[in-house]
């Protein structure tokens, strides 16, 4: 019987079904006679493992995050010591080098030259030269080792590769101190060589992929960015911190801070021999196999773990685990007794060290976003030398540009913290996923980098380039949000190739980079003036082709189950009954290429929509302008978001023969308008036309609340009552209609809101309407129809689809009115002869009253009478809705959601 482990040997993606290296020496016969059979079903997992595996991975995750937050914060610390003051001494060798062929008489009694006098072109430009080419060579020998060693973390373990890397930095650290150190021997360019310490453990591309994978290996999709951006914070709160002290250190001596600086990183590294492995951190589910055909596995009908010839898959090194068992290892190694040619060795060599990377090929969203990922690296290679364009370009001395470089995460970490969580969980469509909230975020990202990398490239002075840098560093959550993309579109068993190929793309980019933003920053250098930034308006043409890329991304189609059908809505109501959900936002359409005609639009129009608005309400109501005039100025409103095109059709009259037919079918003075109500457009539009009295509804009582124009406007954006408040001054429509003859009467029947998909149960106050006066049922829709207001506090969210359209259209319909004779409203309440049961259909109740207090058969009547004409108007059904479930609804949605 096998022990708890042995029910989770090393996942296999290359061969899933092959024996386990621990296997009985007679297990290769036994694949053997399969072949022709039926694969063994897998053993069943025991009821204890799911918890047990829960909890252990709890635990490493717990254990990850705080050994790595600790490696992470120290080299970062590390790092952040050594950049500044690493370009300083570098300035200085090759200042003290410059002058000592230029003019002797500059160098110091100290040995050195005093720094305002390094910012000549030449020296610029050698220091420049010397940097780029060492990145240059750092990038080409990492890419290059990348892939074998990427290869092993996913064979081997995660934390057997990275120990590997500890060695080859310290190798790095003592040829750089070392070149350094003895300048007055050793060539500056000498620095170059510590490049090859690489080779040993491949270096940051390695290093840094195998993190992300480890931290990969024990999140989900919803924690992963998350887990991201806080070890983005805390690479930035460290790089603020110790960049600041590193600058004052480096006032006295730029070799203290650049020690310090690889005292830290040395003493970081030592976290690597503590990290748990997390490559089975999470270990698969074995599920049951039955009657599997190892022939089978040769059809190219299978999307994954599938082999072109059966001796492939019992030949292939590359796909086997190999055992320290004599036997075992005679049996599924390669074939000895025969000498192998050159092209077959470079077959085999082709399978074991490429093809585990060719899933990348197939899947066109990876390779899209991996494009990306080279673009984004050649457009940040600017970065590398802001602090000496800085001291060059606004005569700063290093300390003092380095200084304000290491200030841009007093930006970026409010962004990470507070930003960008707010924007994900509160600004976006909440019924968006989170990879689908992570893209658009990504997709902001992208144009604050490129809008503030040229604004930096642009800038004379400081004063200008201070507001650039805050721009392009509120985009500096782009990377880990594409990051995070990119790993829900792999297996987790494929995310360490697929992080390796990221850092060998990255890689790739900085070897590109060096050498071109390195020439580019020289032509800079020489031309001087304006020019000195030219390298950063080439990283912006850059920054733009990322932005391209990633708007036109679309993320592979998933089944998507609607948000609404939880919790109290799940059964049972209309929500799920008949599909309707009439208090639910519309879903917006994505902006795709028209986002800076729409940006421009809401810009432009909002000033002018304050303006108009506020001069109507707070002036223009009030002066003796007659009704003419306030419709005029009403108009005027409408005309802002341009709202011109009205699709009037009346019941009755054929259109466009209005002007020919009896005034009597529109709403007249005298008479009560029972409006749909889903928009503040509503209001404006009714009082523009009509000139009524509005009144607000509640769903229990006859009387209504008399309201002004503005307070309608306002009940659009409000919570629902069910009941008036307090104090709440209510009359009688009847009093209403003698009070004001020459005006019609505004009826919302509905109480609240809704989203144009459905009519609510109607309120009692339309039974308060006087005998012989007509009721006008009228619909009001929009197109497009996402200007709708059915949540509470919609009011950021409204504005910008209102304004930010090129039009509107209001579409209306006014239906044939409704006489009320007082002598039917004196039959007795209306008794339902419908048995109450427990099998009662909750549907075939919908036509039903169900508010408290007695409704006569008539009454009734002239409930659904309206309700079927709103209904019909609006080419939607009545539903069973009303305003306390819309409470609870609204309820459950701020629950999880903020509404803006």
């Amino acid at each position: 019987m096998p022990t708890e482990p042995d029910l989770y040997r090393e996942d296999r993606e290359d061969a899933p079904f092959l024996a386990s290296s621990n296997a009985p020496s007679g297990s290769a016969h036994n694949i053997d006679n399969t072949h022709n059979g039926h694969a063994k079903p897998s053993r069943p997992v025991p009821a204890t493992t799911s918890s047990s595996t829960s909890n252990s991975a709890s635990k490493i995750t717990f254990r990850l995050k705080l050994i790595l937050f600790a490696m992470v914060l120290a080299v970062e610390i590390g790092f952040a010591f050594l950049e500044g003051p690493m370009v300083r001494v570098m300035e200085s060798i090759a200042c003290r080098q410059y002058y000592t062929e230029a003019d002797p008489t500059k160098i110091g009694a100290n040995g050195q030259v005093p720094e305002e006098l390094c910012k000549l072109a030449e020296i610029q430009a050698e220091l420049a030269a010397v940097k780029g080419y060492h990145m240059f060579f750092d990038g080409l020998l990492s890419a290059v080792f990348a892939f074998p060693y990427g290869l092993l973390a996913d064979r081997r373990g995660r934390k057997s590769t990275l120990v590997l890397g500890v060695p080859g930095f310290f190798l790095n650290s003592v040829i750089t101190i070392v070149v350094l150190w003895f300048s007055d021997t050793l060539p500056l360019r000498a620095v170059w060589l510590s490049s090859l310490a690489w080779l040993i453990g491949g270096g940051p591309v390695v290093a840094f992929a195998i993190i992300w994978t480890m931290m990969a290996d024990v999140t989900s999709e919803a924690e992963r960015a998350g887990l991201f951006f806080q070890f983005a914070i805390v690479s930035m709160g460290a790089d603020f911190v110790s960049s600041a002290l590193a600058s004052w250190l480096m006032t006295m001596d730029p070799w203290a801070p650049l020690l310090i600086g690889y005292a830290i990183v040395t003493g970081g590294l030592l976290f690597i021999f503590v990290l748990p492995e997390t490559k089975h951190a999470i270990p698969p589910q074995p599920v049951e196999q039955p009657h599997v055909e190892l022939s089978d596995l040769a059809d190219e009908s299978n999307p994954k773990h599938t082999y072109d010839k059966p001796e492939q898959m019992y030949h292939d090194e590359s796909d086997m685990d190999v055992d320290n068992d004599h036997e075992a290892h005679m049996t599924w190694s390669y074939p000895t007794q025969q000498p192998q040619s050159f092209w077959a060795k470079c077959r085999a060599n082709y399978r074991f060290y490429m093809k585990p990377y060719l899933f990348i090929l197939n899947r066109k969203p990876v390779l899209l976003l991996l494009t990306a990922f080279l673009v984004y690296r050649l457009s940040r290679g600017s970065s590398w030398f802001l602090t000496q364009y800085i001291s060059t370009r606004y005569h700063w001395t290093l300390a003092q540009a380095n200084m304000l470089v290491a200030s841009r995460p007093t930006v970026s970490i409010p962004v990470f913290l507070w930003g960008l969580p707010y924007l994900k969980k509160y600004a976006l469509n909440p019924r968006r996923t989170t990879t689908e909230k992570d893209l658009w975020l990504s997709r902001a990202s992208i144009l604050c980098l490129t809008i503030g990398t040229l604004g930096i490239g642009l800038s004379p002075s400081v004063a200008t380039l201070i507001p650039s840098m805050i721009i392009q560093t509120s985009g500096s959550g782009f990377v880990f949000l594409t990051r995070s993309i990119i790993t829900t579109l792999v297996e987790r068993d494929e995310t360490a190739r697929l992080y390796t190929v990221i850092e060998i793309i990255q890689s790739f980019g900085n070897v590109v980079a060096s050498l071109s933003i390195t020439t580019v920053f020289q032509l800079g250098l020489r031309l001087g003036g304006f020019w000195i930034g030219l390298a950063w308006m080439m990283t912006s043409s850059l920054f733009c082709m990322v932005a391209a890329a990633i708007w036109f991304f679309r993320l592979p189609p998933t089944p998507q189950t609607p948000e609404f059908v939880v919790g109290e809505f799940d059964e049972g109501d209309d929500l799920h009954g008949s599909g309707i959900a009439p208090f639910l936002p519309i879903p917006a359409e994505p902006l795709g290429i028209q986002a800076p005609l729409r940006l421009f639009l809401f810009c432009f129009r909002l000033p002018i929509f304050i303006f108009v608005t506020l001069s109507y309400f707070l002036f223009l109501q009030w002066l003796p302008i007659g009704s003419l005039g306030k419709k005029a100025a009403l108009w005027c409103i409408l005309g802002v978001p341009s709202i011109w095109w009205i699709d009037l059709q009346v019941d009755g009259v054929r259109k466009g023969s209005l002007s020919k037919q009896q005034q009597a079918r529109l709403p007249q003075p005298g008479s009560v308008i029972a409006s749909s109500f889903t928009s503040p457009i509503d209001a404006v539009y009714l009082a523009a036309i009509f000139d009524p009295v509005f009144t607000a509804s509640y769903p229990n009582t006859r009387q209504v609340q008399r309201i002004s124009l503005l307070q309608a406007i306002l009940r659009a954006f409000a919570q629902p009552l069910a009941e008036p408040e307090p104090g709440t001054k209510l009359v009688d429509v009847s009093t209403l209609v003698e009070k004001y003859p020459n005006r019609p009467i505004v009826i919302f029947p509905e109480c609240t809101t809704t989203n144009s998909r459905g009519i609510l149960p109607l309120s009692h106050s339309l039974l308060g309407v006087p005998s012989k006066t007509k009721i006008f049922p009228l619909s009001l829709r929009y197109t497009p129809v996402d200007v709708v207001t059915p949540l509470p506090g919609s009011y950021v969210s409204f504005l910008w689809t209102l304004l930010s359209r090129p039009t509107h259209c209001i579409r209306v319909r006014i239906a044939e009115c409704i006489m009320i004779s007082r002598s039917a409203f004196d039959a007795p309440p209306a008794r339902s002869t419908r048995k109450s049961t427990f099998s009662t259909n909750y549907l075939d109740t919908l036509d039903e009253d169900t508010a408290t207090g007695d409704v006569t058969a008539s009454e009734k009547a002239l409930l659904d009478q309206v309700g079927e004409s709103l209904a019909r108007l609006g080419r939607v059904k009545r539903v069973g809705l009303g305003v306390e479930e819309k409470q609870d609804f609204v309820r459950m949605w701020n629950k999880t959601r903020r509404t803006w």
